[in-house]
């Protein structure tokens, strides 16, 4: 088995389901958790420009993160591309912080040009490319190429559709472990709208690899949609076949004495409704929107249908409504 961390992005993805509104001190007290549970790396919410609510796991700077945190873990922070300018961003004075990047596949290229400039600030970088099987080989392999000119750490494999098969995610991998320059890391952020997140973390954990293997997951598998891959099982499973140390009671009573609290109304009761979005690679928040507005499962696939290719990933209100009119009309 390869050398493996899990990051935690409870706060970040979990975020969708509140407002991201934990509270100032209880995302103080998920960090320490998380950090005491030897947690390699903590998400702790987005970095952005934007005005934020008292309790939000929002950042207007990476300053603003626990400067002490017990076990001294890695802290990170996720960008949306264009959500925040460079000149906002200070230089880095803590080895242990790093920024996510998230951009779509008509962003490359500028996004690519951000990451050297965090680079050059002294932060680690992630570059999270949404729904990367959307790439094809020629496009993965351009982006690969941008990715190397950098010295970027970690470039993450992002199921945003929850619709990856346990065949997309082992031939990903083996392009970039083939392609990407050997000091650059791979991750994986998986959503688990097809029930396929542990599978596919495990069969990736089970790669033989030079490189370290991250993989994302939620404190209950809490996310947007049908929620992710989950902090209890992805540990339980490392600690048992690759020997590993993280304390899995620590992260079962945080989420039964907070998570479940602060995000009480999580469930899978429209399960069905993501499975069908993701085995139509819809982006999720067609799905958020038709659940909304109570569209029976069987209209439900014949709506998802109908959404033209290039909308797919790419979730639009209008047309998505529009569709709902033609097709119940």
């Amino acid at each position: 088995m390869s050398k493996i961390k899990v990051l935690d992005c409870t706060l970040r993805d979990g975020g969708y389901l509140n407002n991201w509104i934990f509270g100032t001190n209880n995302i103080q007290n998920i960090i320490s958790k998380l950090a005491l549970a030897n947690i390699d790396y903590i998400e702790c919410g987005f970095l952005n420009s934007t005005k934020i609510l008292d309790g939000q796991a929002f950042f207007n700077s990476p300053e603003e993160l626990i400067p002490e945190i017990n076990n001294n873990p890695n802290l990170l922070l996720m960008i949306n591309f264009g959500e925040i300018s460079i000149d906002k961003i200070p230089n880095n004075n803590n080895k242990n912080t790093g920024l996510r990047v998230a951009f779509k596949k008509e962003e490359q290229n500028e996004a690519i040009k951000f990451c050297k400039q965090l680079k050059e600030k002294n932060y680690n970088v992630f570059i999270n490319p949404k729904q990367t099987i959307d790439y094809s080989d020629e496009e993965l392999d351009s982006l690969i190429n941008l990715a190397n000119t950098t010295s970027i750490d970690v470039f993450t494999i992002v199921d945003t559709n929850g619709s990856m098969q346990e065949n997309d995610v082992i031939k990903i991998f083996k392009i970039l472990d083939s392609k990407l320059n050997p000091e650059i890391n791979i991750g994986f952020h998986s959503h688990n709208n097809l029930d396929l997140s542990l599978k596919n973390s495990s069969i990736l954990a089970e790669q033989k690899t030079m490189r370290t293997l991250i993989i994302d997951s939620t404190i209950g598998g809490i996310g947007r949609g049908a929620g992710n891959l989950a902090t209890e099982d992805i540990i339980k499973y490392l600690n048992t076949f690759n020997k590993t140390s993280y304390n899995l009671n620590l992260i079962q009573e945080l989420a039964t004495d907070k998570i479940l609290t602060l995000v009480p109304h999580f469930s899978t009761t429209h399960k069905q409704a993501y499975k069908i979005s993701a085995q139509k690679h819809c982006h999720p928040n067609y799905a958020t929107f038709l659940i909304e507005k109570a569209i029976p499962s069987n209209i439900m696939e014949n709506i998802l249908q109908k959404i033209p290719h290039e909308f797919k990933s790419n979730y639009n209100k209008i047309l998505i409504q529009n569709v709902v009119k033609e097709v119940t009309k």
